[in-house]
């Protein structure tokens, strides 16, 4: 009798091996595929791919060094435990930057000895001029003095003599506006997603939240970032900032795990040195 030897192959399902999506402001389009020679430009423009996207856990998504974006990132997926989504840096020099900072240029004489440049935004709260900050006014009969401004029809309106354009007469004019839609403002913000990673990203020229965490969002690191507002606005700018839904039950259901490292950190606070009260030192009940 002939033996016949059949051989069953399987084919085991693999887990998909995590992405590297790549962003760059300066060299970058939307219509690209979001490789490192054909990165992204923006987080939440045309095609909507960081902000909108769908990443799996393990993904990261990295912002070319040097580059600057006036958006907010909005992360639109979780991660999973060991298998965090990261937001981090390429490439050299200095951090990727997220600033409601930008410095206008294409100025027109508007009348008189006001001038006008564009701005794509819905709201400016205030304007730099140089290093000195500007006047707001509400009506176009005001700007009458240096550095005098109102936002009209998506241009800002400031005073310089009628021979000589703000950019010349000033230096530098720049409009602080919001990184999101007006009234809406924070350089990443965090809204019910868990497992994400953030490093080497500059926050800088907000006008109330460098980072905002809300919702049921949970395991976040943020490490060697810069949470810098330098905006007047009363008790704003906050570099970061979380909105626990119940922080009652929060610390409730954590124990100290490292006292040593707590009271330590605990005296910083109470003496007024504290950096970063290390979060490490805290963990779940079982």
């Amino acid at each position: 009798m002939r033996k016949v030897l059949v051989l069953v192959v399987m084919a085991l399902a693999s887990p998909a091996l995590a992405a590297t999506y790549y962003v760059s402001s300066s060299t970058g389009d939307d219509g690209n595929q979001g490789t490192q020679a054909q990165p992204w430009k923006t987080f939440g423009g045309a095609g909507n791919h960081v902000n909108g996207g769908s990443f799996a856990a393990g993904d990261t998504v990295l912002l070319k060094r040097g580059d600057v974006w006036n958006e907010s990132l909005i992360p639109p997926t979780s991660g999973s435990s060991g298998s965090p989504i990261t937001f981090d840096a390429y490439g050299t020099g200095a951090p990727p930057e997220i600033s409601g900072k930008r410095d206008l240029s294409g100025w027109t004489l508007y009348s008189s000895n006001v001038w006008s440049a564009p701005v794509t935004s819905g709201s400016v709260a205030f304007a730099i001029f140089n290093s000195v900050w500007g006047q707001k006014q509400s009506a176009l009969g005001s700007i009458l003095h240096a550095r005098d401004f109102m936002l009209y029809n998506n241009a800002l309106l400031v005073y310089a003599p009628s021979a000589t354009d703000p950019s010349t007469y000033y230096g530098t004019v720049s409009a602080i506006v919001p990184l999101n839609s007006p009234g809406s403002d924070q350089g990443i913000y965090v809204n019910g997603k868990s497992w994400l990673t953030f490093q080497h990203i500059r926050l800088s020229w907000y006008e109330n939240f460098g980072v905002y965490v809300a919702g049921a969002s949970d395991h976040l690191v943020f490490a060697n970032m810069e949470a810098d507002g330098m905006v007047p606005a009363g008790n704003f700018p906050h570099g970061f900032y979380v909105n626990a839904t119940n922080p009652a039950e929060s610390v409730a259901n954590r124990e100290i795990v490292d006292e040593v490292k707590f009271k330590e950190g605990l005296s910083k606070v109470i003496d007024g040195t504290v950096e970063c009260l290390n979060a490490s030192s805290w963990a779940p009940k079982p």
